[in-house]
């Protein structure tokens, strides 16, 4: 024996025995280099097994061990290799964990729904020279007898680049001798990982995720689409399971999360049965979205999440509580994620905070499968840091979340061995060629969704060998697709390409049929499926370099831009170029409410802060942008003068109070910068909800009145989600910017009419019994009432008088009741 090499105990179990496993045990280390030196059957005495498990004597599961180990015989075997450390499975351990042992997956061509279980690796080590700790099965044995001539040449695998994986074929008999042990769901913390192919020039790879649901397994690269509050967009259950190959969904708990922390509904049961998701798909779930709109800061004890309700706090113990009665297949750890390049403390606080987080996950034990996160955005020592600290860390989780494919290089080489989830929104099948090529294993790949949302058909294919350069996409919206009676692809399988033509998937999509989008979504997941698919098999024979290659030379790069308009995507919506607003963090922020500090509900914008244009900008928009936030968005600057539209609050205050009580709990629609909140808290009526749907105007009131604990809600009027909560809603100018368009007074657009009616159907819902609705224009009641008018309450007129020398000014007054 060589001094560069060392030796290992193994035993093949009496359950492997059983099952006739042996040969298969054997041939699988064989087949990886290692060299068996000895090897007997043997039925150990209980006397012998005691003292061989003398260290786990203390343990529940003892007598159990024992009982089984004594089952049957054993096989006993000694393996030569490479010196180094290597994983040796002895103990079977389904309940209890030790601090000096490893959970390892099973690694196993067919398992059933029991014989999805784990075994304790343990490190026993026979060291070449000093053997430190001799096996007590070890005199049964005689490794030193045997000259087990192998080739042992240089360029043999080392024992680093492979974890030994010995697997239970059954454990049903296992059960049958210990009684004491619980399989807790069928769950355990390390997801099994099989690399099945390497690439040849680059980093690529195929590969198994074995999850214990139903014997999914589930082939690699690949895709796994995020759902949009908890489904996937336009695709009900049914059609998932008949028409797709989506095999698992990604959720975020933030779709999931109302008036946190009064738990939803879905936490009454598995969220595989509230989403009524089938038994054979995987549940991911993760905090955040795959691209989640941007919050505020986060805090040593929570992070910011986006709800249907706004912005809410979500702390680590709240987050365990959801996963272990959500029951998810795979969970994303929670981690500090900053949004953009950090400072110094910034940094300092994400890694503290991201390693903190895990650490706290993996000792709850939920038996749940941990994806660790690397945050983004970090500085290149800080980065070093974070994957030392993964590499010490890594036997408690099953595999990385990546935000950015180029922090793939700082994971060492044993964490790269486990599966990597690229979490965020993917641009184009060209961005997933070069991250497979890097070693992501799955994919988001958000695109397609927000494609099929557009109206736009995918058309691109990997083994496609046309010499011109392709779009990635055909516009269904386009004019050309009017009178086309071909599929969308005639070499497409998909239950669309099969059944309808291009005219009628376009006929549907002017007609704002949700038949349109589910047709298109169907083609578009089959599309990324193939290509997936077509991935895995380039890899398999060797070509994948040359066809990825190959297919961005062929292929443009952008998905061309829709001629039409998609559905709404509801309050998660966001721009293309999204950013952080700034806002400083919830424990610094003041608000009435602590569990309520702003809520997001519509858009996400470029970080700036309110600007109300004056004379000297010079900048008069189409009428109609006054009705959109982005036009608003891009007027907010920092420390910008407030500005109150129409009148001021000393010019309406005696018409405003007479309505109000100290306690009344007031809305203000269409805040802007102005100082009527203000100024109403100074006068003593300080339970108000202020409402933009500027994100960025609200961060800067949230900083400009810290010290008056108002709330601040980033939400669009027409889609209000309050129920019986106001005594007084106030509207100075919201509902004209609505109203806004380029036309006759006397004609409104249909647009127009629907945008009011939202509103008014809103704060009519928002009121309470004998609530009030106060609207401030400068509009006569002819052009106006026609808006306010409803049988459920009363409207009166109020003249205010002139404001600044032009317009007279009206106050209109809504009792609810």
């Amino acid at each position: 024996m060589s001094a560069n090499t060392e030796r290992t105990f193994i035993a093949v179990k009496p359950d492997g025995v059983q099952r006739c496993l042996v040969g298969e045990i054997i041939g699988r280390f064989e087949k990886r280099g290692y060299k068996l030196v000895a090897l007997k059957m043997i039925t150990p005495s209980k006397d012998l097994l005691q003292k061989h498990y003398a260290d786990l004597s203390t343990k529940s599961f003892f007598n159990g061990l024992i009982q089984y180990m004594l089952s049957g015989p054993v096989v006993a075997m000694v393996w030569e290799g490479l010196k180094a450390n290597f994983w040796v499975p002895l103990t079977l351990s389904i309940l209890h964990q030790e601090p000096s042992a490893v959970i390892m997956p099973l690694m196993s061509v067919e398992m059933s729904a029991m014989e999805a279980t784990v075994l304790k690796m343990q490190r026993r080590k026979l060291r070449s020279g000093s053997r430190r700790k001799k096996f007590l099965l070890m005199p049964f044995l005689n490794p030193n007898g045997f000259t087990n001539k192998h080739d042992t040449c240089t360029n043999r695998i080392s024992f680093k680049k492979i974890s030994l994986k010995i697997f239970c074929r059954d454990i049903l008999d296992i059960l049958h001798y210990t009684s004491t042990l619980k399989l807790h769901d069928h769950m355990d913390k390390l997801l099994p990982f099989e690399i099945l192919k390497p690439g040849s020039l680059s980093r690529c790879r195929t590969g198994q995720l074995h999850f214990m649901r139903e014997k999914t397994i589930i082939k690699t690269p690949t895709f796994i689409p995020s759902s949009s509050r908890g489904a996937i967009p336009h695709i009900t259950p049914d059609i998932l399971q008949k028409h797709t190959n989506v095999s698992a969904i990604y959720y975020g708990l933030e779709d999931f999360i109302e008036r946190f922390p009064q738990k939803p509904p879905c936490f009454q049961r598995p969220l595989r049965d509230f989403v009524a998701l089938q038994d054979d798909k995987v549940v991911l779930l993760g905090p955040r979205r795959s691209k989640p709109i941007p919050t505020p800061t986060n805090t040593n004890h929570f992070i910011g999440v986006t709800t249907s309700e706004g912005v809410r706090k979500l702390s680590l113990s709240d987050y365990i509580d959801a996963a272990v009665q959500l029951k998810p297949d795979l969970v994303v750890a929670l981690a500090d994620i900053p949004q953009k390049n950090p400072g110094g403390n910034r940094v300092n606080n994400v890694l503290l905070r991201s390693e903190l987080w895990i650490q706290k996950l993996a000792d709850a034990n939920i038996n749940i499968p941990i994806l660790a996160v690397f945050p983004p955005n970090l500085p290149d020592i800080s980065c070093q840091k974070y994957s030392a600290f993964l590499a010490s860390f890594e036997e408690n989780f099953s595999g990385m979340a990546i935000f950015e494919g180029g922090d793939l290089q700082w994971l060492s080489e044993s964490t790269r061995l486990k599966p990597q989830f690229l979490i965020p929104w993917s641009k184009n099948p060209h961005e997933i060629l070069s991250l497979v090529a890097q070693g992501v294993d799955v994919f988001t790949a958000d695109f397609v969704l927000a494609a099929t949302d557009a109206g736009v058909a995918l058309t691109f294919d990997l083994l496609d060998e046309n010499c011109t350069v392709l779009p990635l996409s055909q516009d269904m919206w386009d004019t050309s697709q009017e009178f086309d009676t071909r599929p969308i692809n005639s070499s497409c399988s998909c239950y669309t390409c099969s059944k309808f033509q291009r005219c009628y998937i376009r006929h549907l999509l002017y007609a704002k049929e949700m038949f349109g989008w589910t047709l298109l979504q169907i083609h578009n997941l089959k599309v990324l499926s193939k290509f997936f698919n077509d991935i895995r098999e380039s890899i398999t024979n060797g070509c994948f370099e040359t066809l990825a290659a190959s297919f961005n030379r062929r292929y443009e790069r952008e998905i061309p831009v829709t001629a039409g308009k998609g559905p709404r995507r509801g309050y998660q919506k966001e721009g293309e170029d999204s950013e952080t607003p700034s806002s400083q963090d919830f424990e610094t922020t003041s608000a009435r409410n602590s569990e309520t500090i702003c809520r997001n509900l519509e858009t996400s914008s470029p970080s700036q802060n309110f600007h109300i244009p004056a004379k000297q900008d010079n900048i008069t928009p189409p009428i109609e942008q006054l009705q959109t936030s982005e036009y608003w968005n891009t007027k907010y600057k920092p420390d910008s003068i407030p500005f109150d539209w129409f009148l001021k609050y000393d010019q309406i205050k005696d018409f405003i109070i007479p309505f109000l009580t100290k306690n009344s709990r007031i809305l203000q629609l269409g805040c802007g910068n102005s100082e009527l909140s203000g100024n109403l808290y100074d006068d003593g009526f300080q339970n108000i909800v202020n409402v933009d749907f500027s994100n960025t105007l609200i961060s800067e009131m949230i900083q400009r009145y810290k010290n008056k604990p108002m709330e601040w809600t980033v939400a669009d009027a027409r889609e209000l989600r309050y129920s019986g909560e106001f005594d007084v809603i106030i509207d100075k100018g919201c509902l004209d910017a609505m109203i806004s368009y380029t036309g006759s007074v006397w004609d409104p657009p249909e647009y127009v009419t629907e945008n009011c009616r939202k509103e008014i159907d809103g704060v009519m819902r928002g009121l309470k019994v004998n609530g009030v609705f106060i609207y401030i224009t400068y509009a006569q009641p002819h052009f106006r009432l026609r808006y306010l008018e409803r049988v459920e309450w009363t409207c009166q007129v109020h003249k205010l008088g002139g404001g600044m020398g032009t317009f007279e000014y009206f106050g209109y007054v809504c009792k609810k009741g």
